[in-house]
C-alpha cells in the first residue's frame, strides 16, 4: 500500500505516494495550495439569521490566501430535499469583491457562469434560474426586488460590475469569467444530519481578473497585503421569493437566483485576506538571477517580498525551467544558483567544477483527486443515499498507479481500442482496486477514473514516481505483461487485466509520462477529424495546472464534436461545478472525477 503521509493539496484529499529525501529544492506546492497546511489560525465561523438562525458556516482559512482550496463546512441546516436533485434547502457559494465594511453587493459577485450548462448543471437537477443572474421568473415575482431596466427580450439580470469599473448587463457570463473559470458552487448539499462541506477554490486577480483579489495599488511597493475579497454564502430554504413553498412551483423546485433581493438578504459573508500580488521590490536594486523547476516556483514567489525588503535590498529573480535545463545551467555556472530535484551525475560535471548542494525543503509525490460518489443502477439504498458526496479516501498501490499511467484501463484509452479490449473500464471496475477500496463497491463513474492528469514536460518528479513504481515487484510484473490473475503477484480472483501492449517492458525509470497508444476513434460524419488519445486524455501544461484542474473536477478532455464552429472541431467538455449533484450513470466521460499527479 501507499505510504501513510497524507496532504490536503488539491481537493478533498491528496495522498502522498512516497516521501522523498532529495538534493536541492522540491516543494510540491501545486495550485490550488493546501489550506489545512497553513491556516495560520485564520479559520472563521459565521451564523445565519432569521429563518437560518441555526446555521453555522466555518471557513478553514481566511488570511494569507493565494490561489488555493479552502474547506467550507456547516451545521444546523435543513437537509437538502431529494436524493438526486436540489429541490430546496441547499447553499449557494461565491467569491466577490467589495470595499464596504458589510460585504459586497450582488453585482460584485462572480456567479452565473455555471448556467452555460443549463439548470442544475445541465441535468435539470435544480430550478431553472437558481444558478443564474436572472431576476425574471415568469409569474414568480420578488416583491423586494427593484428590477434593473429590462433588455429587449424582457429578461432582467443582475449586472456584473468588475473591480476595474466595467459594468456588464448582457447576461450570466462575460469576458471576466465563464463556465470553465468560475469558482462558484451553485449547489452545496446538506446531509440528513444537517451538516455539509465543500472545498472551494479561492481565486486571486490572476484567475479572476474581475475580482482583483490580492492586487496591490500601483506604486505601493511596500504592501504587506493585497486587496481583500469576500466569500458569500446564500442559504436557500423551502420558500420562494414571494413566500410560496417550493412545492407550489411547476417543477417542484426553488426557481429564483440567489442574487434576487429576497434571497440575498439572508447571505452570510466572510472577509478573505490575500497575499499581495505584483512587484514588491525597489526599482533599480541589484538583482540575483536564479532558476529551477516548477516545485519551487511558488515558494520563491512568496520569499521574494521579504528578501527584497531586507537590509541589502537584493532582488532574487526566478525563471521556471525543466530539471534538465537547471542541471545544464548549474554546470555552466550561470546563474550559479538553481533549484532541482536530483543532482548532476559525475559524467555531467566538467573537470575542475564542483557544485555545492543544499537541501531546501522536504517534499512528497502526491496524487490529488476530486471524486463524488455516484451509485450504479443496482446499488443498495445506503449507497444511493451518498450520491453527490465527496469521497475522501483513495488507496493506490504501485501496481494500480502503473495501470493508470499506461493507458491500461479502457476509459484511460478508448473502449473501442483493441489494445485494452477485455480490461476493466476504470478503477471502480477493477477487482484489485476494489480489494483495497471496498467503499467504491456499487459505484459507477461512467467514462472517468481511467487515467491521471499529468504534465508533458520532462521532470525529476516524473523520474521519482516511475522509480517508485519500478521498485515494486507486483508493478514490475504487471508492466512485463503478466495478467492480474497469473504470476507470482497475481490473484486468481482478479479479472486478468493486462498492461497496454504499447507500454510492455518499457524502460524505467523515465523522466516523462508517455502517451504511447496510437489508437484514434473514427467517425462517419467527420472522418477527417478522429478522436485520439491526446484529445480524450490530454496533458496538463504543468503540475500546477494539473492540480488546479483536479480541484475543479476538470479532466481537460476535448471529446465533444462541434459542427457549428468554423472550422468544425472537437472542443473541451464543459466541467461540472463542485457539488452540482449526481447525474445518471452513462458510458460517456463525466468531469468531477478528475485525478491529478
Amino acid at each position: 500500500m501507499i505510504a501513510a503521509l497524507r496532504r490536503f493539496l488539491t481537493t478533498s484529499v491528496a495522498v502522498a505516494v512516497v516521501l522523498l529525501s532529495v538534493i536541492g529544492t522540491v516543494v510540491l506546492v501545486s495550485a490550488p495550495r493546501p489550506a489545512e497546511a497553513a491556516t495560520g489560525g485564520s479559520a472563521a465561523t459565521v451564523s445565519g439569521q432569521g429563518p437560518f438562525k441555526g446555521l453555522k458556516v466555518t471557513v478553514s482559512q481566511t488570511e494569507d490566501l493565494v490561489n488555493q482550496v479552502i474547506k467550507i463546512s456547516w451545521k444546523g441546516a435543513a437537509p437538502t430535499v431529494s436524493d438526486t436533485t436540489y429541490a430546496a434547502d441547499y447553499l449557494q457559494i461565491m467569491q466577490c469583491w467589495g470595499d464596504g465594511a458589510d460585504g459586497p453587493d450582488p453585482d460584485q459577485c462572480q456567479f452565473g457562469g455555471s448556467s452555460a450548462l443549463g439548470a442544475g448543471a445541465g441535468s435539470q437537477a435544480a430550478g431553472a434560474y437558481t444558478n443564474t443572474r436572472q431576476l425574471t421568473y415568469g409569474s414568480l415575482k420578488d416583491p423586494a426586488q427593484q428590477l434593473p431596466p429590462a433588455s429587449g427580450t424582457g429578461i432582467s439580470y443582475v449586472p456584473f460590475r468588475s473591480v476595474s469599473g466595467d459594468r456588464i448587463t448582457k447576461g450570466n457570463w462575460n469576458e471576466f469569467y465563464d463556465v470553465n473559470t468560475t469558482n462558484e458552487v451553485p449547489y452545496a448539499r446538506t446531509g440528513p444530519d444537517g451538516t455539509g462541506e465543500v472545498y472551494f477554490e479561492a481565486q486571486t486577480g490572476l484567475e479572476a481578473p474581475g475580482l482583483g483579489c490580492g492586487e496591490v495599488p500601483e506604486g505601493d511597493s511596500g504592501a504587506t497585503a493585497g486587496r481583500k475579497c469576500w466569500l458569500v454564502v446564500v442559504p436557500r430554504g423551502d420558500s420562494e421569493v414571494d413566500g410560496t413553498s417550493y412545492t407550489a412551483q411547476a417543477s417542484g423546485m426553488l426557481q429564483s437566483s440567489p442574487l434576487s433581493a429576497s434571497n440575498w438578504q439572508h447571505r452570510l459573508v466572510v472577509p478573505l485576506g490575500f497575499e499581495p500580488m505584483g512587484s514588491f521590490c525597489p526599482i533599480g536594486s541589484a538583482e540575483r538571477s536564479t532558476l529551477g523547476n516548477e516545485m519551487v516556483a511558488e515558494a520563491v514567489t512568496r520569499w521574494q517580498p521579504t528578501l527584497c525588503q531586507s537590509a541589502n535590498k537584493t532582488i532574487y529573480g526566478y525563471a521556471q525551467v525543466t530539471d534538465d535545463t537547471a542541471r545544464a545551467k548549474l554546470i555552466s555556472g550561470q546563474p550559479g544558483l538553481v533549484f532541482l530535484g536530483r543532482p548532476a551525475t559525475g559524467d555531467q560535471v566538467p573537470s575542475g567544477k564542483r557544485p555545492v548542494y543544499a537541501p531546501v525543503a522536504l517534499s512528497g509525490l502526491t496524487i490529488g483527486f476530486f471524486i463524488e460518489s455516484q451509485s450504479g443502477f443496482s446499488a443498495p439504498d445506503a449507497v444511493r443515499a451518498r450520491d453527490g458526496v465527496r469521497l475522501t479516501s483513495l488507496n493506490l498501490t504501485p501496481r494500480l498507479v502503473a495501470k493508470l499511467l499506461t493507458e491500461s484501463y479502457q476509459d484511460g484509452n478508448s473502449r473501442f481500442a483493441k489494445s485494452t479490449e477485455g480490461n476493466p473500464f476504470n478503477l471502480a471496475r477493477d477487482p484489485e482496486f476494489l480489494k483495497h477500496n471496498p467503499g467504491y463497491q456499487d459505484l459507477d463513474f461512467g467514462g472517468a477514473l481511467g487515467d491521471v492528469l499529468v504534465p508533458e514536460a520532462l521532470s525529476d518528479s516524473a523520474w521519482q514516481l516511475w522509480n517508485w513504481v519500478k521498485s515494486d515487484p507486483a508493478a514490475r510484473e504487471f508492466l512485463s505483461g503478466t495478467p492480474d490473475n497469473q504470476g507470482s503477484y497475481g490473484n486468481s480472483a482478479f479479472a486478468g487485466m493486462k498492461v497496454n501492449p504499447n507500454y510492455r517492458a518499457m524502460e524505467l525509470p523515465r523522466a516523462e509520462f508517455p502517451k504511447s497508444d496510437p489508437y484514434c476513434q473514427q467517425f462517419t460524419d467527420h472522418p477527417d477529424s478522429p478522436l485520439c488519445i491526446q484529445d480524450k486524455h490530454p496533458y496538463a501544461t504543468d503540475l500546477h495546472a494539473a492540480a488546479r484542474s483536479a480541484a475543479r473536477g476538470d479532466t481537460l478532455a476535448r471529446s465533444t464534436w462541434d459542427a457549428t464552429t468554423i472550422p468544425p472541431a472537437t472542443r473541451r467538455i464543459r466541467r461540472r461545478p463542485p457539488a452540482s449533484g449526481p447525474s445518471s450513470p452513462s458510458p460517456t466521460p463525466r468531469p468531477r472525477r478528475a485525478t491529478a499527479w
